[in-house]
């Protein structure tokens, strides 16, 4: 009855046209123009009842064909969903362990002397599940994770770069640029890497008193990626728990693996 009212609703016009149009050719017809054949009323009879037929078998074709249809685009909603939750829950655990760990950078931040040449390791970091974002059925949440992890990836390789290291390979370069002279031979070459390592050293000490500086952004635009990835894996969840995705033998559902606390 529902999908009745639905096609109704939605085709009134086209049912409505089908209905008069007989009804409009049938009183045309009845205009004496001298060689038109009206036909017995008993040969209209027939023609509406072959007519309704005909308009009635077409609309429950219809409707069971659109119906067929709208359950195998559940189905493949349904699975396209399901291959989004192991990507959600990665990007959340990586984004808890970021969160951990850059919360401990912020919290000493003031104490930090020497800024420009700062270094903190990220341990346990796992940037490999972020390469499946484009799984995401969400084109805002998509565009928020790849400029995201960008920023991340940028910020954190910055955070983990050793200055002094960097320093003291320049120096023993540019003592020994000291000794050579300009036609000696590879002369330039060595010329050319002192160049580019003094900018690429200024560059990184530029970056990490940007990022110390931007870091309680980056915390807050974290916890909102979390947020939004937390909430779109439960959703799915909740989503499949009524389609009755999982009462499918092969399938195990989250309550399978809770534990009860003693």
């Amino acid at each position: 009855m529902k999908e009745i009212s639905r096609f109704v609703n939605e085709y009134w016009i086209v049912i409505l046209g089908t209905l008069l149009i007989p009804i409009i050719l049938g009183q045309v017809l009845r205009v004496p123009l001298g060689y038109l054949t009206i036909g017995e009323e008993g040969d209209w009879v027939s023609f509406f009842g072959n007519y309704s037929g005909g308009i009635i078998g077409g609309i429950v074709a219809f409707l069971v064909a659109r119906n067929q249809i709208e359950k195998q685009n559940n189905k493949e909603a349904i699975r396209n969903l399901s291959k989004e939750l192991p990507i959600l829950m990665g990007i959340e655990l990586e984004c808890k362990k970021i969160l951990c760990q850059l919360i401990n950078i912020n919290e000493f931040i003031e104490e930090i002397e020497d800024k420009n040449s700062y270094k903190s390791l990220f341990d346990g970091l796992i940037w490999s599940r972020w390469s499946d974002i484009n799984i995401i059925n969400d084109p805002v949440l998509q565009e928020e994770l790849i400029k995201h992890f960008e920023a991340l990836k940028r910020n954190i390789e910055i955070f983990e770069i050793d200055v002094n290291v960097l320093e003291s390979k320049l120096e023993g370069k540019k003592a020994l640029l000291r000794k050579m002279y300009p036609l000696d031979k590879g002369y330039t070459e060595l010329l050319n890497e002192v160049s580019e390592e003094s900018v690429y050293l200024d560059m990184v000490k530029h970056d990490k008193i940007h990022y110390l500086i931007e870091l309680s952004n980056c915390i807050a635009k974290t916890e909102k990626i979390d947020k939004g990835v937390s909430k779109r894996r439960l959703k799915i969840h909740d989503i499949l728990k009524k389609s009755t995705y999982y009462n499918n033998e092969l399938l195990t559902s989250p309550a399978d693996y809770r534990v009860k606390s003693r």
